[in-house]
């Protein structure tokens, strides 16, 4: 006796029903009794302006029989599809697909095939095209020459891989769940490191050429140079940068009180809104680029990024430390004062040494928490600076920079004599509070290039969670966007 089996039915429905309300693919409980394997493939086509997709899908049929029945399968899904997915094609014995709209940022496509009994399994491969306008596309994926931006995720399935390919000759920086890179030939390829259970993979990778990139060059008075580097056709954005750039260096290197250095030269890059996660900007420490998006480029947000060419986690050793100091220096630049910031956003007391940063999927709560942090950290530096004044705060910072403890050059109270510190404010942790007690042992430095801290943060966005490394810093910019 060969029954259809209603409970795979409903486990379908239900499927589908519980990946329509996540906005997109979400990983299944494996109680399903079925085997599933994809290996997916995002290819970067410039030539066409857009993402070439392809997966290769195999399911197998583990269903156990009964004494009154053998069970089968002729369908199952979802499939996740980006909304924004164009020209999808289904190969494969009897397959069939069909795809529903959900509203939101993924589609569900429902596989059919000939039916396939325990042991058997059913193997097929699905194309789409992820289209774009070019860099100032108004979707989510940008493609032209000189750069290129999307997202890519996995599918809800047991095991599997998931591959980015783009051209050698270009540089690549991802975001999201961990990848391990590779180079093969004439191309490059990023492969996220999950293997199991894909349906929780998603990164996003930005890809520049940047032999097209339009350059201006701004020297410093200390000598440095400063590359500003965007895409053709946007002089705005190259204007405004460069101007920023301008007036940022000058004050900086006169606050700090001495030049811009590690690296020689610095760049400045434009990248796509969405990349940075709800930040203005990010510095890396490792290659000096500084990514700033196309829609921001303030003089402060400017100066804070540059700030981090001398705090960053090389030369501080606490999250809360370094972007502390490159906000209070931004805020001395360009002559805006930090004051304290109001009440904490979130349950609990505020802990900046437990630093929080926007990741892909940030709620409006963890963006607050980020701004508070930020505040917080710069009042902190500010009565600090306040109280030594601007000659003894430059001594220690070059004690800092030089990878001494700043503990040397300020004086001592005499034995016996009480120890003193400014009344912190009620809505703003102390700075007792906040000071880590002694030298903490550097955070690790990133394994993977693509791996940087993000920047100033001009509105909401998209992201969560907690980072090491990281440099968030708020921003007095609107609010919301992604940048």
């Amino acid at each position: 006796m060969t029954r259809r089996p209603v409970l795979l039915r409903l486990i379908v429905a239900l499927v589908m029903v519980a990946s329509t309300m996540g906005g997109g693919s979400a990983a299944l409980a494996d109680a399903d009794h079925v085997t599933e394997h994809a290996d997916i493939t995002y290819r970067l086509d410039r030539e066409h302006s857009r993402v070439l997709v392809t997966a290769r899908f195999r399911w197998v049929n583990q269903i156990p029989s009964t004494t009154m029945a053998r069970y089968y399968l002729d369908q199952w899904g979802p499939i996740g599809l980006p909304a924004g997915a164009r020209h999808l094609k289904v190969t494969g014995r009897g397959v069939r697909a069909r795809r529903f709209a959900t509203g939101g940022g993924f589609d569900n496509v429902v596989v059919s095939f000939p039916r396939i009994y325990r042991g058997q399994g059913v193997s097929f491969t699905a194309t789409w095209t992820l289209p774009s306008r070019g860099a100032a596309s108004s979707t989510d994926t940008r493609v032209s020459d000189a750069y290129s931006y999307f997202c890519w995720t996995g599918q809800p399935v047991d095991s599997g891989s998931v591959t980015v390919i783009v051209p050698r000759a270009l540089q690549a920086v991802t975001r999201g769940s961990g990848v391990r890179t590779t180079t093969s030939g004439k191309t490059r390829s990023i492969r996220a490191r999950q293997q199991r259970d894909l349906g929780t993979v998603y990164a996003c990778t930005d890809v520049y050429d940047t032999r097209l990139l339009v350059r201006a060059d701004v020297l410093s008075p200390g000598g440095e140079t400063v590359h500003v580097e965007g895409w053709p056709g946007d002089r705005a954005w190259q204007d405004t940068v460069t101007g920023s750039v301008e007036a940022a260096v000058a004050g900086l290197e006169s606050v700090v009180g001495r030049p811009l250095s590690g690296h020689d030269p610095i760049r400045v890059r434009e990248v796509a809104m969405n990349a940075l996660r709800g930040y203005g900007g990010e510095f890396d420490p490792g290659s000096g680029i500084i990514r700033v998006s196309e829609t921001d480029g303030t003089p402060g947000l400017l100066a804070h990024e540059l700030a981090h060419v001398w705090f960053n986690r090389r030369t501080v050793n606490t999250n809360w430390l370094w972007e502390g100091l490159a906000e209070w220096a931004s805020r001395e630049t360009i002559g805006v004062p930090c004051a304290p910031p109001s009440a904490y956003p979130a349950k609990g007391s505020p802990r900046l040494r437990t630093w929080r940063v926007l990741g892909l999927q940030a709620g409006l709560e963890a963006q607050a928490v980020v701004e508070y942090q930020y505040l917080a950290a710069c009042s902190i530096m500010e009565q600090v600076s306040g109280a030594m004044g601007p000659v003894a705060m430059r001594d220690v910072l070059a004690v800092i920079l030089d990878g001494g403890s700043p503990y040397d050059r300020l004086p001592m109270p005499a034995p016996g004599a009480p120890l003193e510190s400014p009344t912190p404010s009620a809505a703003a942790p102390s700075a007792a509070a906040s000071f880590p007690a002694g030298a903490a042992s550097s955070p690790p430095a990133s394994t993977d290039d693509q791996h940087v801290g993000p920047g100033r943060r001009t509105a909401p966005s998209p992201g969560v969670e907690a980072s090491p490394d990281a440099h968030p810093e708020p921003s007095t910019g609107p609010s919301p966007s992604a940048g």
